[in-house]
């Protein structure tokens, strides 16, 4: 009897263990969109996307996120892709400054089969430092379950839903940007 409970015992203190692995954040690359691409729209425009704001520590300690440099070159990345600015900079030299604040990007539960992504942007004309647009995006992707129970509840998966929801962000994003009406500098 002894035995047996020890085995248990040591069964489920391997698979809580197991489960509380320090995992990579995800890569920059993995979050830039260039199927965004599209015709020029603000002419003579140049964008300057400002260090990210986090509204609180969202790294955790069993599962991935992504860290605010990841955030910043995937941000910069799709927005150089989409093509809508002349240029787009980090950081705040430019006609118009993009402001983010990430204010979550985990998930409800650990066992949730989704995760709720909502990201603060604001646009600020660099000139007299007016917000000329701003908007909460909000994406939660729902990933189907891979074949393995580890790909389904793990950090393969967790990771792949933060790298949809991320870049599905940046599309609407885009998509916001691009119906904007911006002057460019004389």
């Amino acid at each position: 009897m002894r035995a047996k409970l020890l085995s248990w015992l040591f069964l489920f203190a391997g698979l809580a263990l197991g489960g509380c692995a320090i995992v990579e954040p995800l890569k920059s690359e993995d979050l830039v969109v260039t199927a965004v691409a599209g015709q020029s729209r603000h002419v003579g425009v140049v964008l300057a996307v400002q260090p990210v704001g986090v509204a609180k520590d969202t790294a955790s300690f069993s599962r991935p996120s992504i860290d605010r440099r990841a955030f910043e070159a995937g941000l910069v990345g799709t927005l150089a892709a989409s093509r809508i600015f002349d240029r787009v900079v980090p950081g705040t030299e430019g006609d118009y400054v993009l402001a983010s604040e990430i204010i979550t990007q985990e998930p409800l539960d650990p066992r949730s089969i989704t995760i709720p992504i909502l990201i603060h942007y604001r646009l600020i004309e660099a000139a007299s430092r007016r917000t000329v647009w701003k908007r909460n995006i909000f994406t939660q992707p729902l990933v189907p379950f891979e074949r393995s129970l580890e790909d389904a509840m793990g950090e393969k998966r967790h990771n792949h839903m933060l790298r949809e929801g991320f870049r599905e962000n940046f599309s609407r994003l885009v998509a916001a940007l691009r119906e904007l009406q911006l002057q460019q500098r004389p």
